[in-house]
């Protein structure tokens, strides 16, 4: 495993969030993706598009905290217990396959691993315990 980074999501408020956690914890924004970037994103209600898909905050010790905003149209809406996932970075594609397969075990597929848009290999899942979990390999690092 390369690395573990928590991933919060939020009702529409992740950018003042993220701006909020870096002033009190140190961090500068690494990058910001809004879902108006998303192949197909034209189906996404206006009002959707330009909320946060993905946000990393870096801070100064190297830590990572990413984060996004949670719409309706890609699934189940957020409830206090269900707004923070961990993401598992691997080192290799065969190593983020057994991780997401043995996590699966008695648990939720939410999106297989895949080749996702913005260059990573990625899944999505809930464990049997109703934990969830992302799972990514940076394909660029090959």
């Amino acid at each position: 495993m390369k690395m573990l980074i928590p991933h919060l999501s939020f009702p529409g408020n992740a950018e003042e969030a993220f701006e909020f956690y870096g002033k009190s914890l140190g961090g500068e924004i690494k990058r910001l993706m809004r879902w108006a970037e998303m192949p197909g994103s034209e189906k996404l209600p206006e009002s959707d598009r330009e909320k946060i898909m993905h946000i990393c905050l870096e801070l100064k010790n190297g830590i990572l905290i990413m984060g996004a905003d949670s719409i309706e149209s890609t699934g189940p809406m957020l409830k206090n217990g269900n707004n923070i996932t961990l993401v598992i970075e691997t080192e290799t594609k065969d190593q983020a396959d057994e991780y997401y397969h043995n996590l699966e075990d008695g648990g939720l597929s939410v999106m297989p691993m895949h080749y996702a848009f913005w260059g990573s290999y990625f899944g999505m899942l809930t464990d049997k315990y109703s934990i969830k979990w992302m799972i990514e390999h940076n394909v660029a690092e090959e």
